[in-house]
């Protein structure tokens, strides 16, 4: 299974998790109407967005209530809690941030208290980053801008590279296309329509790329090629600085476009998420230690 169709599950899983837990705490609807609303699409990048309109909505029950969702099956998700346009202050990025294990709150505590006063159930209590710093909403802001600076410039760079190799064209017409939407992660998407057009070599290059100029980003390359009217299902390739990660059925694809499909035979797709034997782990130590004794 493709990468981006494990996390597009997992996103809709954690909605429906959601789901369960955010209207024993509040109503759902706009401003006016409810307390909360939840994002409709996932944005991408293991995340997803809650915006609330009563100040005393996100309290530390509802985020304990988050974190236990978060801790029994999605272990590297973040849920963002985002203020609406009438309690955000238009000169910051205030939000808080829950994962599985932390909880980082963006905002500034000093105005929420001036201008909410008890209603801001968290008061002065440090989060991390620490509550009381008045950049934190700048640190964001300027997380923000970095990505879509580098992403600006990834884009380019990629379609030089490629521009070399075939034909771009967004209706399927070309060799490939290269998505030219933002969606806020640290990785580009781009589309085969030509399954001959994506060589090891090719795939090297764009490696190669990321390596000298964007070593924290990854291109998401999803196979769209037809053959004999038939499609393969969404699968493709997720290309590191590092390293080049096959999701993909190989069999089938080679069933389906031949000659065409020219990889090598190699390992399937990697196990998602694997965690590390921490048994085994402890036993090595241990031995490690009781041997050291004994010398």
């Amino acid at each position: 299974m493709q990468f981006e169709v494990i996390e597009r599950h997992e996103w809709h899983a954690l909605n429906a998790a959601l789901w369960d837990v955010l209207p024993r705490h509040g109503a759902y609807g706009p401003p006016g109407q409810g307390d909360f609303v939840l994002l409709e699409r996932s944005p991408g990048a293991c995340s997803h967005s809650v915006h609330f309109s009563r100040i005393d909505f996100v309290t530390p029950a509802l985020v304990g209530d988050v974190q236990h969702v978060l801790r029994q099956r999605f272990t590297r998700w973040t849920v963002y809690f985002r203020p609406v346009a009438q309690l955000a202050d238009y000169r910051k990025v205030e939000y808080l941030a829950v994962t599985a294990r932390r909880v980082e709150a963006h905002w500034d505590a000093a105005r929420l208290l001036r201008r909410f006063g008890k209603a801001f159930v968290w008061g002065r209590r440090a989060l991390v980053p620490s509550a009381r710093a008045q950049t934190s909403g700048k640190r964001y802001a300027s997380y923000v801008v970095k990505q879509r600076i580098q992403w600006r410039s990834l884009c380019a760079a990629l379609g030089r590279l490629l521009r070399d190799h075939g034909s771009e064209d967004c209706r399927g017409r070309g060799d490939y296309w290269i998505v030219e939407d933002n969606y806020g992660g640290w990785d580009h998407k781009l589309c085969i329509h030509r399954m001959a057009f994506l060589t090891p070599a090719l795939a090297q290059s764009m490696q190669s790329l990321l390596r000298s100029r964007f070593p924290d980003w990854s291109i998401l390359v999803q196979i769209e090629a037809r053959s004999g009217g038939k499609s393969a299902p969404p699968q493709g390739l997720r290309i590191r600085a590092d390293a080049i990660e096959r999701h993909w059925n190989e069999p089938l694809l080679r069933r389906l476009f031949g000659v065409e499909f020219k990889w090598p035979a190699g390992e399937g797709p990697p196990r998602a998420h694997r965690r590390p034997d921490r048994t085994a782990a402890v036993g090595r130590r241990r031995a490690t230690v009781r041997s050291r004794r004994r010398q």
